[in-house]
C-alpha cells in the first residue's frame, strides 16, 4: 500500500500549532495541519465526565452551527488557511509509528488518522505535536452529576463551541487555570458563583485575581468542596472549611462545577512511539524530553505549546506558545536549505 506523505505534519490548531503551521508555510515548507474539532456530541460523551462533563447542549448537537463557531473563533487558523496550509478538522490522530526494530518494513515515520468515515495513515518528514494538555481531576460526592467538568472542557465549550450549558458557575482551583476560566465566562455573560481555594491565599496571578474580585466574584480560601447537591444534574454544592474550624460549611447554588485543580501535558502520541519523557513537576508532570529547538528524541519529532510542559505564565500568557511555534518551524527550514542538517 502506498502511504501519502507531506513534508510537515502539525497535530493541534491551537495557539502553538497554528503558529507553527503558519510560520512554516511562511518559510516555504508544505504543511498539513490536523485537529479534533469541531467534535460531535458522540465524541464528547465519551470523555465524560473529565472533560466535557455528561451535560451537553442541544446545540452541540447542529454540525452547520457549531462547525462555523469552532472556525469561526480561531483566526489563527483562517490565517493558517489564506497562507496555504491543508487543514484537516474533525479528524483525531490516534498513532505514532516511527521506523524502529518493530516496524523495520515502515518507508517513512507515520500517524494514524481518523474521521468521522474512514481511518487511514500519513506520512511525514517532520512532525509537530501541539496536542495540549488535559484537565487533572480528583473525585468528589457527587462529581459524577451532569454539570461537573474540567476546566479545559469548559474552555473550550465557553470559547469554541459557545455552548457551556451553564449560568451559575463554581470554579474549584485559584491558580491561572481556574482564574483565567473564570474571566472567560465573565465575558461569555456567565455567572461565577465563587473560587474555591484550599490554600489560605489565590495561587495565581495577583493582578487577574483582583479584577475578578472588583468584579464581584466571591473567593473561599481555606475551604474545599464536599459534595454537590442535585439529582439529575448539579443544582449546588457544599464547601467545608480545610483546617480552621472556626469556619462555618457554605451552600452555593450553582449549575456547574469545574475543576480547575491544574492540568498535564498530553504526552501519549510522542510516548507511545518510545519518545524520551521525564516527571518534571515544574512543566506539569510528566513531560517530554526535548532540544533547544524543542525536538524530541524521536528525530524529526517536536513538540510545542502545553504539550511540552505547563507552567502558570504559559496558562496567561500566549507567548510561551508562539516562541516554541515559530522556534520549531525555523528549525525545520534550516534543515531543509541545501546542506542543512536533514537526514
Amino acid at each position: 500500500m502506498t502511504i501519502t506523505k507531506e513534508q510537515v505534519v502539525v497535530v493541534g490548531a491551537g495557539v502553538a500549532g497554528c503558529t507553527a503551521a503558519l510560520e512554516a508555510a511562511r518559510r516555504g515548507l508544505t504543511v498539513t495541519l490536523i485537529d479534533e474539532h469541531p467534535q460531535n456530541t458522540t465524541a464528547m460523551s465519551l470523555d465524560a465526565p473529565y472533560f466535557y462533563g455528561a451535560r451537553l447542549a442541544p446545540v452541540l448537537s447542529d454540525e452547520g452551527t457549531i462547525a462555523d463557531r469552532v472556525l469561526g473563533s480561531n483566526d489563527l487558523l483562517m490565517d493558517c488557511l489564506e497562507a496555504g496550509v491543508e487543514v484537516l478538522t474533525n479528524t483525531c490522530v490516534w498513532g505514532l509509528f516511527v521506523p524502529g526494530a518493530n516496524n523495520e518494513h515502515m518507508e517513512c515515520s507515520q500517524v494514524g488518522l481518523a474521521d468521522a468515515e474512514k481511518s487511514w495513515m500519513l506520512g511525514f518528514d517532520y512532525l509537530i505535536v501541539a496536542s495540549g494538555a488535559r484537565d487533572l481531576v480528583l473525585s468528589f460526592d457527587g462529581w459524577h452529576l451532569p454539570g461537573v467538568l474540567g476546566a479545559k472542557g469548559a474552555t473550550t465549550l465557553l470559547g469554541k463551541y459557545q455552548a457551556l450549558g451553564g449560568n451559575q458557575v463554581l470554579i474549584l482551583g485559584s491558580g491561572n487555570l481556574a482564574l483565567q476560566l473564570a474571566s472567560q465566562a465573565i465575558e461569555a455573560g456567565v455567572n461565577v458563583v465563587g473560587i474555591v481555594e484550599a490554600a489560605d491565599e489565590v495561587q495565581g496571578d495577583s493582578v487577574l485575581a483582583g479584577s475578578l474580585k472588583a468584579q464581584g466574584v466571591e473567593v473561599f480560601t481555606g475551604y474545599c468542596i464536599q459534595k454537590t447537591m442535585g439529582v439529575n444534574e448539579v443544582s449546588g454544592a457544599i464547601l467545608v472549611p480545610v483546617s480552621d474550624k472556626s469556619l462555618e460549611p457554605v451552600q452555593i447554588t450553582c449549575d456547574t462545577v469545574c475543576m480547575a485543580y491544574g492540568v498535564v501535558p498530553n504526552i501519549e502520541l510522542m510516548a507511545s512511539a518510545g519518545g524520551a519523557v521525564d516527571f518534571d513537576a515544574a512543566r506539569g508532570g510528566w513531560a517530554p524530553l526535548l532540544s533547544v529547538d524543542f525536538e524530541t528524541s524521536l528525530r524529526n519529532v517536536f513538540v510545542a505549546g502545553d504539550a511540552s510542559g505547563v507552567t502558570e505564565a504559559a496558562l496567561i500568557s500566549p507567548e510561551v506558545s508562539i516562541y516554541q511555534g515559530q522556534r520549531i518551524a525555523a528549525a525545520i527550514a534550516v534543515r531543509e536549505r541545501p546542506g542543512g542538517e536533514r537526514d
